[in-house]
Formats: structure tokens, sequence, C-alpha cells
């Protein structure tokens, strides 16, 4: 998760790039879950 967090602030595209399918396909984590996880992702980290 941290090289998502490194994509996510380095480039546009964000952490969500990265994080969804290492969540998904990797974690088998429902895909629900995974994007409400990148949202949050997104939302927290343009705040801080």
């Amino acid at each position: 998760m941290m090289f998502g967090a490194f994509i996510g602030s380095a480039t546009p595209v964000g952490g969500g790039v990265i994080a969804f399918p290492v969540l998904s396909f990797i974690k088998h984590a429902p895909s629900s879950e995974a994007a409400t996880f990148c949202l949050a992702m997104q939302a927290f980290g343009m705040t801080a």
C-alpha cells in the first residue's frame, strides 16, 4: 500500500489505481469495500 500511496502522491492518477486491484484481486476484498477505501484514501489525502 505504500507503493500505491507513493504513486498517488507523485502522479495525478491517484492511489486508487494501485490500491483497488491490490485490494480486490490480491487481498480478495469485495469491490465495493475496495472502492470505498480508495475514495476515503483520496478524500483524506487531499486534506492532509
